[in-house]
């Protein structure tokens, strides 16, 4: 096993930088496998020691893989945790699959989610379902737009080669003139017509997919923005923790319709600033959003434009906006605000997630689309570790 440049980190921030969602779950059950010290410098690993680390972290991904049901753990606090691997401290209480499981916490009173946020959930989930049946459908219907510029070459070729006769033939072979060399080209024909008849058939086929490949390209990112909005909406509704929060988040779906349809901020009726998450980093105010309508406010209303805006790469999660009142920001202050931009996402329970930050200037809000869903500009990115500070305002 090779570790590059990183012989000075210690075994677990090595197993951090190395794989993507490899949370501290996983790292606590590896070590405990491998009887290696989380904290030792991978310089002071031995070679028979690296091959037992390469092992079990592959037997652990494969056992992953091949996992058809949860196990069922009880921790000593008598809560219980729920794992697609068998750990070696310990017997499960039982064994069940991930959908039972699933159903039975959404039925607990005080579980992941109330009976109020179970509704949500599928209705949500339902919405997804339906705006991927949707997706799918406009990409089979764009399979046929692949021969828009094949139906234009050919109605261009035919065009040149008008004068031919087909003589009842049902395909009409032509030099095609703009490869280099020319080849063959074999073009379907309609024996009836004549072969500029023809062209401007092929003409007509041209215009008529250019046109729905457009109008299919549109709906299909209409529908990519839907998805990502559902999926905003079901992080939110799984970290909501008080009754306001819910209620805020339920007065989202209901503004955004039941169907999600599109509109603008315009239509939106006007309110008052939201209470943001707001705490004190180093000296230095940072403010998050507990919902998409909350993260667009604060990224398009409250932050500057100067100011540092912060979120999970490709994960649903916070706006987390960094105020820097014009001063030059610390890289280490940086690495903190993308560490709590990271715990604030979809991938908190990761062992290292990538996080974009960028000028509020330039981050965009996609037109037409719902609440928070936005584009952004030369950004960076950092690989952190998500990790939670203590709320002080």
């Amino acid at each position: 096993m090779k570790f590059g440049q990183l012989q000075d980190s210690s075994v677990q921030q090595w197993i951090f930088d190395t794989f993507n969602g490899f949370s501290s779950f996983l790292a606590e059950e590896l070590f405990s496998r491998t009887k290696i010290k989380a904290d030792l410098p991978l310089n002071h690993l031995n070679e028979e020691e690296s091959t037992i680390l390469a092992n079990t972290i592959y037997d652990i991904a494969q056992e992953i893989l091949s996992a058809k049901a949860l196990y069922i753990y009880k921790k000593p606090n008598n809560k219980t945790w729920a794992t697609p691997i068998t750990l070696s401290a310990g017997e499960p209480i039982r064994k069940i699959s991930a959908d039972r499981w699933i159903r039975e916490e959404l039925q607990k009173d005080g579980g992941i989610l109330s009976a109020e946020t179970s509704q949500m959930s599928q209705k949500i989930s339902s919405l997804l379902k339906k705006e991927t049946r949707k997706m799918n459908k406009i990409k089979d219907e764009l399979k046929e737009t692949k021969k828009t510029e094949t139906y234009k070459l050919w109605g261009t070729l035919l065009s040149i080669y008008a004068y031919k006769k087909l003589n009842g033939m049902h395909e009409l072979t032509v030099s095609n003139v703009f490869n280099e060399p020319p080849t063959d080209e074999s073009i379907p024909v309609n024996p009836l017509l004549s072969v500029s008849q023809n062209s401007q058939l092929y003409f007509k086929k041209y215009s008529k997919m250019k046109t729905r490949l457009q109008v299919g390209q549109d709906k299909l990112n209409e529908c990519f923005a839907k998805i990502r909005y559902l999926e905003n909406i079901s992080y939110f509704l799984e970290n909501i923790k008080t009754k306001n929060e819910l209620i805020q988040l339920k007065d989202e779906l209901k503004d955004s319709g039941a169907t999600i349809q599109r509109h603008s901020s315009r239509q939106r009726k006007k309110e008052k600033e939201p209470s943001f998450i707001s705490l004190t980093i180093d000296g230095f105010h940072v403010l998050l959003g507990k919902n998409n309508v909350q993260n667009e406010y604060l990224t398009f209303h409250k932050a500057g434009k100067e100011d540092l805006w912060f979120h999970a790469q490709a994960l649903p999660g916070s706006h987390v906006v960094l105020i820097t009142e014009g001063q030059v920001i610390p890289k280490e202050l940086i690495a903190k605000t993308a560490a709590l931009a990271a715990f604030y996402s979809k991938g908190k329970s990761s062992g290292k997630v990538n996080v974009d930050y960028t000028r509020i200037k330039y981050v965009k809000k996609i037109p037409n689309s719902p609440p928070g869903l936005v584009n952004y500009t030369h950004q960076s990115t950092v690989t952190v570790i998500p990790e939670d500070f203590k709320i002080s305002i």
